[in-house]
């Protein structure tokens, strides 16, 4: 009730914060919550494992999210956008690096370390991971858009994407879960994801004008040294 609450009725632009982070929170759980209702425990229990493994790929992303937030703030609020773009640049491509080594590791030790630790039963959980793991990677590749956008003050923007990406993903779930299970859970959860990322990375774009994707080319000013000539 309080979810379709805050959808109809506009809140102050003060209390907007909290927001986001609820209808990502519920979004996150919608894969679960479905596939414990259309699919069967085991089901569960693989796409759960599978979660365990994706979420390292994206824990770089978090990490550095955390650390650049409170500056992305400051830099904002002084109005120094070349520092704000260069921040955002140089957080996302170290995310998107550590990420891809992650990935890469995933995919190589990823099925035999499944196999060791919790048993043959859970192999399914390898391939449902490499879904969710190549899904997040794009994202991490689109950058801080998340950090950047609470910042800035644009919360009510990303609210409204957020929710329309959880009813997307709700429908894409009971759709693909009937049929897959949890590879199916998988793939709505990444489409949805990319769906709801893509989008926050284009408004940060049209909204603020940064460039948060890892192929945006940041100009690092190099100092030239004018006593080098004297003698």
């Amino acid at each position: 009730c309080m979810f379709f609450f805050l959808m109809i009725r506009r809140p102050p632009r003060s209390t907007l914060f909290p927001y986001p982070t609820l209808f990502r929170s519920i979004n996150s759980r919608i894969d679960i919550f479905m596939l414990g209702i259309l699919s069967t425990s085991g089901q569960v229990g693989i796409y759960g494992l599978a979660l365990l493994i994706a979420g390292v790929v994206a824990m770089p992303q978090t990490v550095v999210n955390a650390i650049i937030a409170p500056r992305i703030a400051r830099l904002h609020a002084t109005g120094n956008r070349e520092e704000l773009q260069r921040l955002v640049s140089v957080g996302g491509r170290i995310s998107f690096v550590v990420a891809l080594v992650i990935l890469v590791g995933v995919f190589f030790v990823g099925k035999p370390v499944v196999v060791f630790v919790v048993g043959e039963e859970f192999v399914p959980s390898w391939l449902v991971a490499m879904v969710l793991s190549v899904g997040f990677t794009f994202m991490v590749a689109l950058g801080p858009v998340t950090p950047v956008l609470l910042m800035t003050g644009k919360e009510s923007t990303m609210s409204r994407i957020v929710w329309m990406v959880a009813i997307l993903n709700a429908l894409l779930n009971f759709i693909l879960i009937q049929f897959y299970g949890a590879i199916g859970a998988g793939i709505a959860t990444v489409v949805a994801r990319i769906v709801s990322e893509t989008g926050l990375w284009y408004f940060v774009r049209k909204k603020t004008g940064i460039r948060c994707d890892v192929l945006f080319r940041v100009r690092i000013p190099v100092k030239m040294n004018t006593d080098s000539g004297r003698t």
